[in-house]
């Protein structure tokens, strides 16, 4: 069965990771969350800390607790995701989409929001 979900996650990668100068595709971002959430570490973070993952649809997926901090995420759509406790400091998220978005717990200190949307997003506070 893992070989099947990674030829999804494959053909999904083909299709919607149009940004070519991002730093990982939406595969990527998947591949290590779930890696992570399996590993139940307490001390082994998500970090995406400074990437660029500019222009990617990153929605409907679970990224609590996310370290997004000084991070890259123009146009990114994160709409229906799950960012309860997500890091969002200083980012630049100029154009993102956070529609129907759980953003409960989540810091946005020093981010550039301009143009983000937030329509329907859940427990949101700036």
């Amino acid at each position: 069965l893992l070989d099947l979900v990674d030829g999804i996650l494959d053909v999904l990668d083909s299709k919607e990771d149009t940004a070519s100068d991002a730093d990982f595709t939406r595969t990527d971002v998947i591949k290590y969350i779930h890696s992570q959430k399996s590993c139940r570490c307490s001390s082994n973070k998500n970090y995406f800390q400074g990437v660029n993952l500019s222009g990617h649809n990153l929605s409907k997926l679970d990224l609590s607790e996310v370290n997004f901090s000084s991070a890259c995420l123009r146009n990114v759509s994160f709409s229906g995701a799950n960012l309860q406790f997500t890091n969002f400091k200083h980012v630049d998220a100029e154009g993102a989409t956070f529609d129907d978005a759980n953003l409960c717990g989540s810091t946005f200190y020093g981010a550039n929001l301009r143009g983000a949307s937030f329509v329907g997003a859940k427990n949101f506070d700036l």
